[in-house]
């Protein structure tokens, strides 16, 4: 997955991308291989501006940002080897072990304890890969689910029908933010619908634009419980509100 998030930003300043993956001894060395116009060295796996260069922090600083913390998070070193003229090899280290049994799959509390199942949520990104995870893991929790890359888009979508909560991604397509689209859909909706934004920049200035409209910002990657956390304490809290109106 760290690999395929480097894909597209690799293959924009190079050519075409490829995968490989080789074991020796205890580890296993998933690789991306691009083609294209390579780097000024030869070994830059020690460089961290290098890797950074080749890793497209400059043009895609979110996605370089998600990939860092969920290396240092996984403990999955990543390299970087680059020939001028050719393109550049990425890696990450990923260590061998043993097959866990025995391991319970964790349980969702019944429907009728459950804040989530059976509410419409909007999940806005320009990621289509983000929107089919974030959509499917959503549905595996019993929600209904409208994913688009805008808010147009989503109001299409809806047909009219007022969800319970917005997610939205902090920078979109076209200049375009998350606090944007949700005051958009809550106007056309006219509802002070819950909602909170979700961000790979992790730049300060993100969270303050964000706090000063009084909306939630989570930090990609999120971890699933993290997601649901969020998600139960605004529905509980909007829940909350409409019964004291």
């Amino acid at each position: 997955m760290l690999l395929a998030m480097l894909a597209t930003p690799a293959a924009a300043i190079g050519g075409l991308a490829a995968f490989f993956a080789f074991a020796p001894h205890r580890y296993i060395l998933p690789m991306l291989v691009v083609t294209g116009i390579g780097l000024a060295t030869s070994s830059c796996r020690d460089d961290a501006s290098v890797q950074r260069r080749a890793i497209g922090a400059d043009e895609y600083p979110g996605v370089h940002a998600i990939v860092e913390r969920l290396c240092a998070l996984l403990k999955h070193p990543i390299g970087v080897d680059s020939t001028p003229g050719k393109g550049s090899r990425f890696h990450v280290t990923v260590p061998i072990v043993a097959k866990r049994t025995g391991l319970a799959l964790p349980t969702v509390a019944a429907a009728t304890a459950d804040p989530l199942r059976g509410k419409l949520i909007v999940v806005v990104d320009d990621d289509d890969l983000v929107l089919e995870g974030t959509g499917g893991l959503l549905r595996n929790w019993g929600c209904r689910v409208v994913t688009a890359a805008s808010d147009r888009e989503a109001l299409t979508k809806l047909d009219g029908n007022r969800p319970d909560l917005i997610i939205s991604d902090f920078h979109l397509h076209d200049g375009q933010t998350g606090i944007e689209v949700i005051t958009a859909l809550r106007g056309a909706l006219q509802a002070p619908i819950a909602a909170f934004l979700i961000s790979g920049d992790i730049l300060p200035d993100r969270l303050r634009e964000a706090q000063e409209k009084g909306l939630h910002l989570l930090q990609k990657p999120i971890a699933p419980m993290t997601l649901r956390t969020m998600m139960s304490r605004l529905l509980k809290a909007a829940a909350e509100s409409r019964s004291k109106a």
